[in-house]
């Protein structure tokens, strides 16, 4: 569902896609933290530009994930 939101809505920050995902922050950022090791998504640094504040925004780096399961 993550991978989605960040498709679809393109949120501008881990805060963001919490909240379009209606979650709790700190389960999003766990999750966040898995896909990015296994290379689904990038996180970009940057400022936002009201605020001044440095936000980390998910980039979707896959556009088809293709899963094999052998048993």
């Amino acid at each position: 569902r993550l991978l989605n939101i960040i498709k679809v809505k393109k949120p501008t920050s881990l805060y963001a896609l919490a909240k379009f995902a209606e979650r709790d922050f700190k389960t999003v950022r766990d999750d966040i933290l898995l896909l990015k090791k296994f290379g689904f998504i990038d996180i970009v640094q940057g400022k936002d530009p009201k605020t001044k504040r440095i936000s980390h925004k998910p980039i979707l780096n896959a556009t088809t994930i293709h899963i094999v399961v052998r048993i």
